[in-house]
Protein backbone atom coordinates (compact mmCIF):
# COMPACT_ATOMS: atom_id res chain seq x y z
CA UNK A 1 0.00 0.00 0.00
CA UNK A 2 1.28 3.17 -1.01
CA UNK A 3 -0.15 7.17 -0.44
CA UNK A 4 0.83 10.55 1.10
CA UNK A 5 -0.40 12.13 3.84
CA UNK A 6 -1.35 15.70 3.22
CA UNK A 7 -2.44 16.64 6.07
CA UNK A 8 -2.78 15.31 10.26
CA UNK A 9 -5.47 17.17 12.13
CA UNK A 10 -5.89 16.71 15.92
CA UNK A 11 -8.03 17.62 18.84
CA UNK A 12 -7.81 17.01 22.69
CA UNK A 13 -11.24 16.23 22.58
CA UNK A 14 -13.72 16.38 19.48
CA UNK A 15 -13.77 18.60 17.04
CA UNK A 16 -12.58 21.18 15.52
CA UNK A 17 -9.72 19.34 14.71
CA UNK A 18 -6.89 21.66 14.01
CA UNK A 19 -4.14 20.78 11.18
CA UNK A 20 -0.22 19.80 13.20
CA UNK A 21 2.88 20.12 11.73
CA UNK A 22 4.20 17.02 12.90
CA UNK A 23 2.32 14.12 15.04
CA UNK A 24 3.63 10.86 16.83
CA UNK A 25 1.01 7.29 15.89
CA UNK A 26 0.93 4.83 17.46
CA UNK A 27 -1.48 1.41 17.81
CA UNK A 28 -3.77 3.88 19.94
CA UNK A 29 -4.16 6.23 17.62
CA UNK A 30 -2.41 9.99 17.12
CA UNK A 31 -0.96 11.31 20.31
CA UNK A 32 -2.75 14.24 21.37
CA UNK A 33 -5.87 13.39 19.53
CA UNK A 34 -8.52 13.06 22.19
CA UNK A 35 -11.75 11.23 22.05
CA UNK A 36 -14.85 10.60 24.51
CA UNK A 37 -14.65 7.17 22.47
CA UNK A 38 -11.00 6.36 20.92
CA UNK A 39 -11.15 4.84 17.68
CA UNK A 40 -8.76 2.15 16.20
CA UNK A 41 -8.21 2.54 12.54
CA UNK A 42 -5.50 0.59 11.07
CA UNK A 43 -5.59 -0.33 7.83
CA UNK A 44 -7.48 -3.95 8.17
CA UNK A 45 -7.08 -4.57 4.22
CA UNK A 46 -3.40 -5.41 5.07
CA UNK A 47 -4.54 -7.50 8.71
CA UNK A 48 -6.03 -10.78 9.49
CA UNK A 49 -8.55 -10.40 11.14
CA UNK A 50 -7.42 -11.95 14.09
CA UNK A 51 -4.95 -8.67 13.99
CA UNK A 52 -8.41 -6.36 14.40
CA UNK A 53 -9.18 -8.81 17.36
CA UNK A 54 -5.74 -8.27 18.75
CA UNK A 55 -5.32 -4.40 18.41
CA UNK A 56 -8.16 -3.77 19.81
CA UNK A 57 -7.37 -5.94 23.12
CA UNK A 58 -4.47 -4.26 23.75
CA UNK A 59 -6.59 -0.90 23.13
CA UNK A 60 -9.48 -2.14 25.93
CA UNK A 61 -6.45 -3.14 28.06
CA UNK A 62 -4.61 0.34 27.48
CA UNK A 63 -7.80 3.14 27.50
CA UNK A 64 -9.98 3.62 30.61
CA UNK A 65 -12.80 4.94 28.01
CA UNK A 66 -14.76 2.63 25.68
CA UNK A 67 -13.13 1.69 22.20
CA UNK A 68 -14.14 1.63 18.56
CA UNK A 69 -12.64 -0.23 16.21
CA UNK A 70 -12.70 1.79 12.91
CA UNK A 71 -12.87 -0.44 9.68
CA UNK A 72 -12.11 0.71 6.11
CA UNK A 73 -14.22 -1.39 4.55
CA UNK A 74 -13.94 -0.73 0.88
CA UNK A 75 -11.55 -3.35 0.01
CA UNK A 76 -12.96 -6.29 2.21
CA UNK A 77 -15.14 -9.01 0.51
CA UNK A 78 -18.06 -9.91 2.24
CA UNK A 79 -16.80 -12.89 4.24
CA UNK A 80 -13.77 -10.86 5.26
CA UNK A 81 -16.07 -7.76 6.03
CA UNK A 82 -18.65 -9.86 8.60
CA UNK A 83 -14.97 -11.95 10.57
CA UNK A 84 -13.59 -8.51 10.88
CA UNK A 85 -16.43 -7.26 13.01
CA UNK A 86 -16.77 -9.93 14.61
CA UNK A 87 -12.96 -9.80 15.79
CA UNK A 88 -13.34 -6.38 16.96
CA UNK A 89 -16.63 -6.91 18.86
CA UNK A 90 -14.66 -10.56 20.01
CA UNK A 91 -11.59 -8.15 21.15
CA UNK A 92 -13.89 -5.52 23.51
CA UNK A 93 -14.96 -2.89 21.11
CA UNK A 94 -17.73 -0.83 22.46
CA UNK A 95 -18.93 -0.54 18.54
CA UNK A 96 -17.25 -0.47 15.07
CA UNK A 97 -17.38 2.63 13.36
CA UNK A 98 -17.41 1.98 9.13
CA UNK A 99 -14.96 4.82 7.23
CA UNK A 100 -16.14 5.04 3.37
CA UNK A 101 -19.30 4.50 4.05
CA UNK A 102 -19.99 5.35 0.26
CA UNK A 103 -19.24 1.57 -0.10
CA UNK A 104 -21.98 0.34 2.18
CA UNK A 105 -24.50 -1.43 0.13
CA UNK A 106 -27.84 -3.16 0.79
CA UNK A 107 -25.65 -6.48 1.08
CA UNK A 108 -22.92 -4.67 3.51
CA UNK A 109 -25.73 -3.15 6.08
CA UNK A 110 -27.43 -6.54 5.99
CA UNK A 111 -24.20 -8.34 7.03
CA UNK A 112 -23.46 -5.87 9.41
CA UNK A 113 -26.48 -5.26 11.10
CA UNK A 114 -26.03 -9.22 11.91
CA UNK A 115 -22.55 -9.22 12.58
CA UNK A 116 -23.29 -6.46 15.41
CA UNK A 117 -26.63 -8.19 16.70
CA UNK A 118 -24.79 -11.82 17.62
Amino acid sequence: MTGSILQISLSPGGVPKRPVGEALLSPLGFEGDGSDSPIISVPFKTLAPYKVKQYTEEAVRTVSKPVHSGLFIDPLDAAAFTKTIEMALAGGAAGVSIFDAGAMNAERWALFAKAVAR
